[in-house]
């Protein structure tokens, strides 16, 4: 999802200015696509907690502002064409955060590379 959404950043104005308007702390309303990615980030790592995916220390809270702020931060930089492959700096993000945020038992590394034919890059 977050691949897709800074893909999607780095070529849609309307959603960039979304994600910038949401943003603006001059704006009454908090309201917009940045505030609904932050929630739903922070829920999917609540969820993390309660199922015991998420390493003992980490602070859903703490962790939801890393990945919305790198997230929306990739997407500023894929638009503004200042990198070539905004999927890879994806991938780097993940394969550094990843192991900081996953329980030890659930911990796999992930192998870079494109996913082709829907193929898991996770190794069993």
């Amino acid at each position: 999802m977050s691949g897709d959404l800074v893909a999607a950043l780095a070529v849609d104005p309307v959603l960039r200015a979304g994600f910038e308007l949401g943003g603006d702390p001059s704006r009454k309303s908090a309201e917009g696509p940045g505030r609904w990615w932050s929630e739903w980030v922070y829920a999917l790592l609540c969820e993390a907690r309660g199922a015991g995916e998420l390493a003992r220390g980490v602070s859903p809270e703490a962790a939801a502002v890393a990945v919305v702020a790198s997230v929306a931060g990739l997407g500023r930089l894929a638009a503004r064409q200042r990198v070539r492959s905004s999927s890879h700096l994806v991938e780097q993000f993940w394969a550094l955060l990843l192991p900081g945020l996953a329980a030890p038992s659930r911990r796999r590394p992930v192998l870079p590379g494109p996913r082709s034919g829907g193929t898991d890059r996770t190794p069993r």
